[in-house]
């Protein structure tokens, strides 16, 4: 392990008065013509470059220790290339964390001791001393970095970003194409290289999902989230949703700084910041009143450094060759139609329609469902001509709806989840599962995918009457007269005085309802086997 630099005095002078090698080195051509709420502004050209050196100068195997505030005063970068060689990656973790520590103990006693008022006595000391000379105050902005956990360590993403624009180089043109013809800057299609790295299938640890990142709640205002489709990891609905958000955002704020970061920190916690702080302007917000955390101030200038790298990758990468473009062509799919029905008509490989298709799952791949009807196909170019062979349905036995490979059924007053699993045959399990639920819960009108039973839909069961048995149907020629019953619990009813009305036995009857406890509620419908 060394520490890279940082202890020649020259070097952090000129860091401090505003030099960074990002800041140097970049050329003065730029690639992108872009809109004016696109060019670095003075007042956050350091933080900017701070990030530019995140994304092409640190690797995997350096960590910078900057300050959390101001980004660019750093003040020991560690490099553990040469024990990454040495050791495996578990040993090189523990290593690296363990000298880290270490590191941060003693500047967090150097920081102490200047916050008290005393004059650096040690290397360490004059160091911290340096690198806070551009942040005014006096002991009071030692002080305030231990008490506000000021101190942050950033492990460099080279390698990342070079994965990154490589990946890009396949759909990027497309989603310029998809902003400018919602009249939006194309600069926004550079987010996804500080969202996700241009991984169509990354999730986060809370819960966004694809190359834009959209998180379940926003991502079922704009796209279709379900079991068998999450067009979240489509590269061309996602970015079609992305352009809808941003823009919407846009009208809700009044600039694109402002919407770049409500896609962090959502439109209605950007308003709030710009009304109690009495401005609009993002600098001040971020550098003078410092309303954001630490992820959101950071998120519009990770943009502008992202910008300033694709546009000269090369100098930052020489010799580094993006992906070949796509060129896609699309269809709506008229049926429900199964994978390797639509292989057959198409002629075409399983592999390539899984490249364009992200969106669908290995539910579909595996062939247990169709894609759905309405499902936005895409296909390389060359498959065009073929595209009409989609009109042919894929022959199956007659079924009510032939969406997602099996039947769809509505929700009826009093149904219940377990009641309608039990009706087609399937636990209750499987059928939250099918339909993304988090809950047992339904609701009339609601629409859910069952299990297609031997080609054949089964019809729901007649609504049952409140506090008595609904009587049964008569049973067509040639079928067997169903034994089961319904009833709808009336005020004053237990499970228990169910079961004893009806002559079933406590615990069958909890079986039969999928019900974990005996706790029922008026207007709910039981099952009676």
């Amino acid at each position: 392990m060394k520490k890279v630099g940082l202890g020649v005095c020259f070097f952090l002078c000129l860091f401090v008065q505003g030099w960074t090698p990002a800041a140097e080195a970049v050329p003065v051509t730029r690639g992108l013509v872009r809109s004016h709420e696109f060019y670095v502004p003075d007042s956050l050209r350091r933080r900017v470059d701070f990030w530019i050196d995140v994304f092409t100068k640190y690797g995997k195997h350096q960590v910078v220790v900057h300050h959390r505030l101001y980004p660019w005063l750093i003040f020991e970068i560690f490099d553990f290339s040469k024990e990454a060689q040495r050791l495996n990656p578990v040993a090189l973790d523990v290593y690296s964390k363990k000298v880290i520590k270490h590191y941060l103990e003693d500047l967090n006693a150097a920081f102490k001791d200047l916050a008290s008022g005393q004059r650096p006595t040690t290397a360490l000391q004059g160091r911290v001393e340096t690198v806070m000379r551009s942040v005014p105050g006096g002991p009071g902005k030692y002080r305030r970095v231990l008490v506000e956990d000021l101190l942050r360590t950033q492990t460099g993403i080279k390698e990342k970003w070079m994965v990154a624009l490589k990946r890009s180089g396949r759909y990027i043109h497309l989603m310029e194409d998809i902003f400018r013809a919602e009249h939006l800057p194309i600069e926004l299609t550079r987010l996804p290289f500080i969202e996700s790295s241009f991984d169509y299938y990354i999730k986060s640890s809370a819960g966004a999902v694809g190359l834009w990142q959209f998180m379940p709640r926003t991502g079922k205002e704009y796209l279709t989230i379900n079991y068998l489709v999450d067009e979240r990891r489509d590269v061309v609905e996602s970015t079609r949703a992305a352009a809808r958000y941003l823009r919407s955002a846009y009208r809700s704020l009044g600039s694109w700084p402002l919407a770049i970061t409500s896609y962090n920190h959502g439109v209605g916690g950007v308003r709030k910041k710009v009304r109690d702080a009495g401005t609009d302007d993002i600098t001040r917000l971020i550098e003078e009143k410092q309303v954001f955390g630490f992820a959101s101030s950071n998120f519009y200038p990770e943009l502008l450094a992202a910008l300033e790298v694709y546009d000269h990758y090369q100098f930052y990468f020489p010799g580094l060759k993006l992906d070949p473009p796509v060129d896609i062509v699309e269809a709506t799919l008229p049926h429900a139609t199964g994978v390797e029905y639509l292989c057959k008509q198409l002629q075409v490989d399983k592999p390539v329609l899984q490249d364009l298709n992200h969106a669908l799952s290995s539910a579909i791949w595996s062939g247990r469902f169709k894609i759905p009807k309405g499902y936005n196909l895409k296909l390389p170019r060359a498959y065009a001509a073929r595209l009409n062979r989609l009109r042919i349905p894929e022959p199956v036995g007659p079924s009510a709806s032939s969406v997602y490979g099996g039947t769809i059924y509505q929700v009826r007053q009093g149904d219940t989840l377990s009641a309608i699993a039990r009706r087609h045959e399937i636990s209750v399990g499987t059928l939250m599962k099918l339909n993304g639920l988090k809950s047992t819960l339904v609701k009339p009108g609601q629409r859910l995918a069952v299990k297609q039973l031997g080609g054949r839909y089964t019809p729901s069961e007649p609504k049952a009457a409140v506090g008595r048995i609904l009587p049964q149907q008569k049973a067509s020629t040639g079928e067997r007269r169903s034994k089961v019953r319904q009833y709808r619990v009336a005020k004053g009813d237990s499970l228990w005085s169910i079961s004893r009305k009806f002559g079933v036995k406590l615990e069958t009857l909890k079986k039969s309802n999928a019900l974990r406890s005996t706790s029922i509620k008026p207007g709910q419908v039981i099952i009676i086997p």
